[in-house]
This record gives structure tokens, C-alpha cells and sequence, in this order.
């Protein structure tokens, strides 16, 4: 008897939908083991793959030994083979080593399942498997759902030899959507040092929004079988947004924040309207217009002003933002978006949680239609019309925009080249790797713009009438919703705040020890250099200071992304520093224990106002109740 039961039974505890996936396979007899229990797989050119032992010991050992894996953010392994060196890259890792198993064989991966006890891989959290998926659900989808926003850039790829010898099509898409996730990663890493304290900022002020609203959780299929139809911005929506009004009270209407005026000045009140983004140009797609009417999903680091302004309902959608992943353990989760990158991505993933079916995609261009970058009522289209004169007219602005971009083209959804980005390309991609795993039908009713493979393309009047014939009540539903937090949830997380704002007050302090620790040695040893005894302890203080404040496992969660920029930024530092290697380490502490300090004493400040607001908060609801 195999192992295969036995192997199912852990592996369905973090991989289900692989497991259903197994459950289809037949045997295959062109997959045999042989006398010496090695896995053997027959090709059609009469050649056959042997799996045994072969990708592991000495490779695996000498990268183990050189440090190489111990110091990997990410591996990356192609092929799970018959798994022995899975077990070996385990412990070869770092217990913070994130191990991704990619393989395009759901028969050879169940072939290793019944041959050996694979468990104590399946038991690892910090693993995950891609078996039998699309190269780039593989790569970007996979390492996004564990990472949420992925920085890392330390990536180790490990082939095993006859895995990638069997499918060497699918590695080296594998291969090219791993540098597009590598470039994804720097960009995230710079929006982070731009934003990533703008975000924490704007979730502690939208904390009484949080704490008072629902999440998405709380509708998570409450819209079964219903019509959905997920409204962009694209030029494309001018010309067939008439037909949406034919659509209200007989599909769930979901607007992205940029989409808004458009459907308003047309006279149609969207059912929920998508606003995800932190930043205050955002606002200016919704300011001025009556929105009671309209249910807002919201992120929590979205633009304060948003909520503030917003009459009508608000449910939260969050993602793995560190300081809202760590407020949610005092009041629970609130549903997360897998967001792909833009709003319409997070607005699809909404749909596809709250149960619609089939969701229809208008104004989802993904492309610059017409040569025009948005719809004609967009906030961006407004204000350039208010710079509209007799030299430059709305056309010459959009182009303006346009021209700025690279030259990309993409193929339209008639078969001709039409002019896009590399990112709205990289959506496209997103949304068909999500049409294609979620069993989801999608229909493309955008009438222009890229084509997007999975969809059905039809004429949005067409899908309407086929689609959209029996009404319901959106209102209704939302109705039913029943939100409720106890003041003792709000207690717990006063409690750790005040907890925190301790721990970041301490930690500021120590920063600040550093600080003129390391400036004070730095400046001696570029005079007539400090006795070696007075160097060798400042260095080993700082050291300590330094060691003391990244075992802060709550702190350095809480700031992991500002923390993993600024010891990137100390390091780069460090390596082209023109002086001695002394006073680098010096000048690198000081950018290192600088920017904790700085950090600690905007976020000290943050905490002193939330905590003062729920303070407040519960004050408020004891007076209700006495």
C-alpha cells in the first residue's frame, strides 16, 4: 500500500482545490516506477525522464554551505520531482525562507504522492505548491496571495533537471513572468518608501470607519447566480453606457471611483462604487456628487476625505497591510481583496466574492481606444478641459498623455494592434488568469480595448438582455447585513496600542542613543580616530542597539516594509561608502537608527490621537448603554 491517502489527508489542509484537481486524474500508464523506486516517465520520442534522487544532496548541500539559501527571501523550485529535495530545501532554508513549488504535472505530482511520505513538506507553512497552473497564476499570483504586496528581490530559482527536461515551454514562461514579478518588486519597493507611511497614517484616521463599518465578508455570496456588470473608465464607456440604465435593479452595478461622474452624468446611481487608492488626487473622482445612494467599498488606507464625505453605506476591503493585518486581530477580519493592481482587478475580485455570475466588464479597455485615455466625464478629462483653448484642444491633452507612455501594443478584441501599457498588458493577464481558475463566466461587453483570453466578447446591449432579465433588490441585501462590534474588541485594541505606543516610545529612544553614538564616533575617527578600546565598545553598543531592535517582533512587523527599505538603503550605502570600512558602518547606523527613529516618532504621534479616539469611542457607547 502507498502513501497517497496519507498524503492527501495533510495536503488538504492547505491545498484543497489541488486536491479536487487530483481526484480527476487517471492513471497514467506512460508513468511507471521502477525496481529501484525511482519514478519513470515515457515520452513520445521513445526517450524516458527518470525522477530519483537527482536534484538534491550535493547542489542543494554546497548552496547550503556557501549561505546562499540561508539568506533567501524566496526559492523558487521547478519541478517537485518525486519531492526528496523539497524535504532537503527545508531545511536547507532560513524559517523565514518562502519555498514556491512550481510543476505542470498534476500525474507525475500524484504518481510522488503514493510513492513517498511526503507530510512533513505539506505540514510547512511557509511553502506553498503550484501544481498543474498556468505559468504566471504560478509565479505572480502565487507569491501576491502570500506576500500581498510582494518587495522582496533576494529570489534563488532551483531547477530539478528532469522536470524542467520534460516541459521546457512552460519553465521558460515560468522564467519570464518570474523578471516580470522581480520588476513588479521594485516598483512596489518604491511606492512603499514613497507611501507606505501615508498608508499607516490613513488607516489610523479611517479607524473609526473600520471599527463601524462591515467588511466584505460579511455579503461573501450573497449574490449568487446574480448578474454583476463591473463599470471602468475606458473611452469606450461613452458610447455604451446608455445601455446600463436598462441594467439597474436586474444586475449589481459596480463602479470604479473613476467611472463615477460618467455613470451620474448619464443618470445611473451605481450599487457599489470601488475607491481603493490613498492619495488625494482620488478623492477628486467622487467630490461633489451624491453618493447616499451608493454602497462604498473602501480599503482602509483610502483618502480620509472619501469616507468623511461618504452618506451612504461603507463596507471594508482589505489587503495585508502589516498595520491592518494587526488591528484585525483585535477585531477580526474584515474580508481581503486580491487586489491585481488596479481598482477594476480589486472590483472584479469583489464580484467574484459576493457570488455573481456572470460578470460583465464595460469601459475595461486596458488600452488607450480611440487614442483617448479615459472616459469623457473622468475627473482627469474634466480638468483638461478647464485648460482647453484656442491652441490646444481635449484631444492634444489626451494624446499628451498617450505619448508619454512607451510604445506597447496589445492586440485589440477585433485582432488589430491597438496602443496600451506594460501595466494595463500585466491586468489583462491578471484578469485571465482569474477567469481561468475561478470558474467564473465573464463576459467582455467593453465594445473595444485589448482582448482579454476566457472572456465571451458581446455587444453590451446584447448581454444585458440576455443576461440581465429579473430584478432584484441590491438594498435588500445590504439590508440584512448585521454589523456589530462589542466594546470589548475596542478595549483589546486600546489596550495594545497603548502597549505599542510604549514599545515605539522605547524604541525611540534607544534610536536616538544610537544616533549620537555612531555621530559622535563617526566624527572622531574623521579627526584623529577614538582609542581602539572606545571604538570597539561604541561598535559593539551599536550592534546590541541594533540586534535589540529588530528582535521587536511586534515593532519590526508592525513597519517591516519602511524597516526591510531603510536596511536596503544601509546597505547600498555601506557597499559605496569612498571611506574606511569603520566609518561605514558608522554612517550606515546612523541611516539605519535615523530612520527607525524618525519612524517611531511619526507613528508615536498616530497612536497618541487613536488612542484618544477610542478612548472616546468607548466613552461614547458606555454612555449609550447606562
Amino acid at each position: 500500500m502507498g502513501f497517497l491517502d496519507a498524503n492527501l489527508e495533510v495536503l488538504a489542509r492547505s491545498e484543497p482545490e489541488l486536491v479536487q484537481k487530483l481526484a480527476a486524474i487517471r492513471e497514467n500508464p506512460g508513468i511507471q516506477v521502477d525496481s529501484g523506486g525511482n519514478l519513470v516517465v515515457s515520452r513520445e520520442n521513445g526517450r524516458s525522464v527518470v525522477f530519483s534522487g537527482c536534484c538534491k544532496s550535493d547542489s542543494i548541500r554546497k548552496l547550503s554551505v556557501s549561505g546562499h539559501l540561508k539568506d533567501s527571501d524566496v526559492v523558487i523550485v521547478y519541478g517537485f520531482g518525486i519531492g526528496d529535495h523539497i524535504l532537503d530545501l527545508i531545511q536547507a532554508t532560513s524559517p523565514k525562507t518562502f519555498i514556491l513549488v512550481i510543476d505542470p504535472s498534476l500525474e507525475i505530482f500524484k504518481h510522488a504522492l503514493d510513492l513517498n511520505d511526503l507530510r512533513s513538506i505539506f505540514e510547512t507553512k511557509r511553502l506553498s505548491l503550484s501544481i498543474g497552473e498556468d505559468p504566471y497564476q504560478a509565479t505572480r499570483i502565487r507569491l501576491e496571495k502570500y506576500f500581498g504586496v510582494f518587495t522582496l528581490k533576494n529570489i534563488k530559482v532551483f531547477p530539478c533537471p528532469p522536470s524542467v527536461e520534460l516541459s521546457p515551454d512552460y519553465f521558460a514562461k515560468v522564467e519570464s513572468y518570474l523578471k516580470e514579478v522581480i520588476n513588479v518588486a521594485e516598483n512596489n519597493r518604491t511606492t512603499l518608501t514613497r507611501f507606505s507611511g501615508t498608508w499607516q497614517s490613513n488607516i489610523l484616521e479611517n479607524l473609526p470607519y473600520i471599527l463601524g463599518s462591515p467588511g466584505i465578508s460579511q455579503i461573501a455570496g450573497k449574490f449568487a447566480g446574480k448578474p454583476a456588470i463591473i463599470i471602468s473608465a475606458g473611452p469606450s464607456l461613452d458610447k455604451n453606457v446608455k445601455w446600463l440604465a436598462s441594467a439597474k435593479g436586474k444586475a449589481v452595478l459596480i463602479c470604479v471611483d473613476t467611472a463615477l461622474k460618467t455613470l451620474l452624468r448619464n443618470g445611473i446611481t451605481p450599487d457599489f462604487l470601488i475607491a481603493l487608492d490613498a492619495l488625494q488626487l482620488n478623492y477628486m473622482h467622487v467630490a461633489g456628487e451624491r453618493t447616499e445612494d451608493i454602497c462604498l467599498v473602501a480599503n482602509p488606507i483610502t483618502f480620509p476625505q472619501i469616507l468623511k464625505k461618504h452618506k451612504g453605506r461603507i463596507l471594508m476591503m482589505t489587503f495585508t497591510d502589516p498595520m491592518m493585518v494587526w488591528i484585525e486581530k483585535s477585531i477580526g477580519e474584515k474580508g481581503n481583496a486580491v487586489t491585481g493592481g488596479s481598482v477594476a482587478t480589486a472590483a472584479f475580485d469583489f464580484a467574484c466574492k459576493i457570488g455573481a455570475a456572470p460578470v460583465l466588464l464595460v469601459g475595461q479597455d486596458l488600452a488607450y481606444t480611440g487614442n483617448r485615455a479615459y472616459t469623457i466625464n473622468s475627473f482627469f478629462c474634466e480638468e483638461w478641459l478647464d485648460k482647453v483653448d484656442d491652441v490646444s484642444s481635449l484631444d492634444d491633452f489626451q494624446k499628451i498623455k498617450i505619448n508619454l507612455e512607451p510604445d506597447v501594443r496589445g492586440k485589440g478584441w477585433d485582432g488589430r494592434d491597438i496602443p496600451t501599457t506594460s501595466k494595463m498588458l500585466s491586468w489583462k493577464r491578471w484578469f485571465e488568469v482569474m477567469v481561468s481558475q475561478g470558474g467564473v463566466s465573464c463576459i467582455h461587453a467593453t465594445e473595444g480595448g485589448v482582448k482579454i483570453e476566457g472572456t465571451e466578447i458581446k455587444l453590451l446591449r446584447e448581454a444585458i438582455n440576455l443576461h440581465c432579465k429579473d430584478g432584484f433588490q441590491v438594498e435588500g441585501v445590504l439590508g440584512d447585513v448585521d454589523f456589530f462590534l462589542d466594546t470589548d474588541s475596542i478595549t483589546d485594541l486600546l489596550q495594545r496600542m497603548k502597549s505599542l505606543g510604549k514599545k515605539v516610545g522605547k524604541v525611540g529612544k534607544v534610536c536616538q542613543e544610537g544616533v549620537s553614538l555612531a555621530t559622535g564616533l563617526l566624527i572622531r575617527t574623521r579627526k584623529q580616530g577614538p582609542d581602539r578600546n572606545q571604538l570597539q565598545k561604541g561598535m559593539a553598543r551599536l550592534g546590541n542597539i541594533a540586534s535589540n531592535i529588530l528582535s521587536e517582533e511586534e515593532f519590526l512587523e508592525l513597519n517591516k516594509w519602511t524597516i526591510d527599505m531603510l536596511i536596503e538603503k544601509m546597505q547600498a550605502y555601506k557597499a559605496n561608502y569612498k571611506g574606511t570600512p569603520i566609518q561605514a558602518s558608522l554612517a550606515s547606523y546612523n541611516i539605519l537608527l535615523g530612520g527607525i527613529g524618525e519612524l517611531c516618532s511619526s507613528l508615536g504621534g498616530k497612536l497618541r490621537m487613536s488612542i484618544s479616539m477610542l478612548e472616546n469611542l468607548i466613552g461614547e457607547k458606555e454612555r449609550m448603554n447606562s
